[in-house]
């Protein structure tokens, strides 16, 4: 079969995959949610991130703003990538 024949409607199956994954997708993501932490980071990156944000006022008040704007925006949002420079 030439790839004219399949072009039309493989796309159109295309697009719905692609919908259907997207929709899956921002309906489980929550960013900032403590399940989602510990998915991400571990157990243990989880329990440290708890420990400098209890013992750290700045950094709590960082972390709270941007779990702020994670979830201000969690409609939009599909991911997420962060580079970080320790201070």
């Amino acid at each position: 079969m030439s790839q004219q024949g399949q072009g039309a409607g493989s796309d159109l199956e295309t697009q719905d995959a692609i919908a259907a994954f997207a929709a899956r997708v921002t309906t489980h993501y929550r960013p900032g949610a403590p399940p989602r932490v510990i998915r991400d980071e571990g157990i243990v990156g989880a329990l440290r991130l708890v420990k400098n944000v209890q013992g750290d006022a700045a950094a709590r008040r960082r972390v709270l703003a941007m779990r702020s704007v994670l979830h201000r925006y969690r409609d939009s949002l599909a991911a997420i990538a962060m580079a970080a420079k320790p201070g």
